[in-house]
């Protein structure tokens, strides 16, 4: 018999780390954004297992929480001239949402690899995930990090300044999350 757990935005955050390159990185920022609307669902097995897993994130919900570096501190012009390029960049229009499933996962605490799928942009590949679990009484505390490498997904990262400021190919994913287990 399984068990389906439902959670979203209120279990924690997922956020999108993004890092600069070219001659004129001086300039810009490393980013942190913040997705302010997902939602989760886990098939939950008696043995501990979950059966499947699929993570949705509505990627016009970003938000820029921070950038480091730069000339200047970003303003809120900034972060929406930020928030625009990356809609565009993600063809948020044609594709709302970035999807994570995977199946077969054990819920053992300590650290393990996911490997799943992610459909980005149009585009589905590969990911992996570093997991770490930890039992907090009748939650489980998830925090999880990966590598999503934009042209995988055939999107061309953003180029400002003539091309001289770049974001880097390589974003981090990280999520942190506290779930009540049923």
């Amino acid at each position: 018999m399984s068990t389906c757990l439902n959670v979203d935005q209120s279990a924690g955050d997922l956020t999108l780390h993004t890092g600069r390159a070219g001659v004129g990185s001086k300039v810009g920022h490393d980013l942190t954004l913040r997705v302010g609307q997902w939602s989760g669902v886990a098939q939950l097995a008696d043995d501990g297992t979950v059966s499947g897993l699929r993570v949705t994130a509505a990627l016009h919900s970003l938000k820029v929480l921070r950038g480091d570096g730069g000339l200047k501190p970003l303003s809120e012009k900034d972060k929406g001239t930020i928030l625009g390029n990356a809609m565009d960049t993600l063809k948020v229009k044609a594709h709302p949402d970035l999807v994570f499933e995977a199946s077969g996962l054990a819920l053992a605490e300590g650290q393990s690899r996911v490997t799943g799928t992610v459909a980005l942009a149009g585009a589905t590949g590969p990911q992996d995930l570093e997991l770490t679990v930890a039992r907090e009484g009748t939650a489980v505390r998830v925090q999880a990090h990966g590598e999503l490498v934009q042209s995988a997904f055939g999107i061309k990262p953003y180029s400002g300044l003539l091309g001289a400021l770049k974001v880097r190919d390589t974003v981090q994913l990280r999520a942190d999350l506290s779930v009540n287990l049923p």
